[in-house]
């Protein structure tokens, strides 16, 4: 079996991690080990990913432990996101948008001993134009639609917060780079006091 030795570690550290998540879960934390915990999270996210995920607001999610370290970036008129895998499988992508809709994409997914799996895309007069790994054209759907792969959906958010608010679930098509597939999310909105 061939192993990368930059993903050796990663086993001990998260074991590492677990024990201070715990630690941290069973009492009050003080403002030393809150910063404590963001310090070794955030190593123990640089050292898995290989430094490749972006910078931004960072989450974890636990299943009988850490199972997937996840990193976003909004900015004005695009998001940046990456995720690690407990398995060593990271993946970084970013959407463009335009008046809630995408207008181009790009992610990357890479796992030791596999080809990096890659995929740009733009839209333009009705077509999504994908070149990567797999090149395709795709039309364009006629309703709200995005573009995330599993694990991030914060690419999304810039069509999330101009949906109205709604009781009933509005549809939401979204487009996996990853699986070069459609899936669809009922999501309902609602403003803060509402």
């Amino acid at each position: 079996m061939h192993r990368h030795l930059g993903h050796s570690r990663r086993p001990l550290a998260l074991l590492a991690f677990g024990a201070c998540t715990a630690a941290l879960a069973a009492a009050q934390p003080a403002p030393g080990q809150v910063r404590a915990f963001h310090d070794q999270a955030a190593q123990i996210i640089a050292n898995a990913s290989l430094g490749a995920l972006p910078p931004g607001d960072t989450m974890v999610t636990w299943h009988n432990g850490p199972i997937l370290w996840h990193t976003a970036a909004v900015f004005a008129d695009s998001v940046k996101v990456g995720l690690v895998r407990s398995d060593s499988m990271v993946g970084v992508a970013e959407v463009h948008w335009k008046r809630s809709a995408p207008t181009r994409f790009s992610s990357r997914w890479t796992e030791p001993g596999k080809a990096a799996v890659e995929r740009r895309g733009s839209v333009s007069r009705g077509r999504i134009t994908i070149t990567g790994s797999r090149d395709t054209v795709l039309r364009v759907p006629e309703s709200a639609w995005g573009v995330a792969d599993f694990g991030m959906d914060d690419q999304l958010l810039p069509l999330l917060v101009t949906m109205p608010p709604s009781v009933e679930p509005l549809r939401l098509i979204v487009f996996r780079p990853y699986t070069m597939g459609w899936d669809t999310l009922a999501v309902t909105s609602a403003r803060r006091g509402e």
